[in-house]
């Protein structure tokens, strides 16, 4: 039983809705991949790094690269989520992901400085009922200026039009009450770091649509189903972005 929409919510059933059934309503367990695992590890040192700031107590970058480097090795990330069985590493040298998310935890936090970044609130879990539907969802950074932050640990998607359509500014508006200025920073993985940002803002117009007109009949259908798999040509099914692609028919079918 859903209780909430969130963005990730939305987005898993918009995908595929039938890896939302297995994520979601059954909970079945299964290992997280090295790209999910790296990105909540990553999140996690860059919302303690500023927290701490926060509270007056703040770290130095070596004690945050300290941070991540326990983290990553303990996967404590994986104790918030019961229904994962470990890290599916496959043929990924676990050092050397290590040691290139370490070198981008290090250019962003100096990226950061330099453009000025200074938080009013970090991971703010919110919950609000708007329009008679319950949302919820979690605020990666919250700077002193107002605008909403969300990390990616990702290249800048190709697609513009893509980028436009994303629902996660108007989640985040509407679980504040009020239109945003919303920022997307990229934090791609691998061997080279280009830092990325790009700006939203996020109309009430646009909230109005987001609450009115497009999720109720998403909330409906999540607790209706039925749950089709996605294309297994789709983006979305593939072994980078699903990792319940090996346990499903589309990944299960798909040549390697």
């Amino acid at each position: 039983m859903i209780r909430s929409l969130s963005y990730s919510t939305t987005r898993t059933f918009l995908e595929c809705a039938y890896r939302f059934q297995l994520k979601y309503l059954e909970r079945r367990p299964v290992a997280v991949s090295p790209s999910l695992f790296l990105g909540a590890t990553l999140h996690l040192a860059l919302s303690t790094f500023y927290q701490r700031r926060m509270e007056g107590n703040p770290m130095s970058l070596v004690q945050c690269e300290s941070f991540f480097s326990d983290a990553f090795r303990t996967q404590t990330v994986l104790d918030k989520e019961p229904a994962a069985q470990g890290v599916s590493w496959e043929s990924q040298d676990p050092d050397i992901l290590e040691a290139e998310t370490l070198s981008l935890l290090k250019v962003y936090l100096n990226w950061a400085e330099k453009t000025g970044l200074r938080p009013a609130a970090v991971e703010l879990d919110l919950r609000r009922a708007v329009g008679g539907l319950p949302i919820s969802g979690r605020i990666d950074i919250i700077d002193r200026s107002g605008i909403v932050i969300d990390w990616k640990t990702t290249h800048q998607p190709g697609d513009q039009e893509k980028r436009k359509r994303d629902l996660q500014p108007l989640f985040y508006a509407a679980l504040l009450g009020h239109p945003i200025e919303f920022h997307y920073h990229y934090l791609p993985k691998g061997r080279m770091h280009e830092i990325r940002w790009e700006s939203r803002k996020v109309s009430r117009s646009a909230l109005r649509w987001l609450t009115e007109v497009f999720l109720p009949p998403v909330w409906e259908a999540m607790h209706r189903g039925p749950f089709p798999y996605a294309d297994p040509s789709s983006w979305a099914c593939s072994p980078a972005c699903c990792d319940y692609w090996g346990v499903c028919s589309g990944g299960a079918l798909r040549p390697v």
